[in-house]
């Protein structure tokens, strides 16, 4: 039997999925790829990595 928390964190692990994806693409939108960006990417790809890893422990901060 699911919890009653399951969907809440069900949604906010897509909400936290979809905006990592926006931010990236907003940082490719830039033509030009400098070091903060390039280490911006590095950091959103390494944070969607950590939520798909976790995503049946999101934090209740999310």
């Amino acid at each position: 039997m699911a919890e009653v928390g399951d969907d809440n964190k069900r949604a906010a692990l897509i909400v936290a999925q979809k905006s990592v994806l926006l931010e990236v693409m907003f940082i490719l939108s830039f033509p030009c790829a400098t070091a903060t960006n390039q280490l911006s990417i590095k950091y959103i790809f390494t944070a969607k990595a950590y939520i798909l890893q976790n995503e049946n422990s999101i934090p209740d901060l999310i």
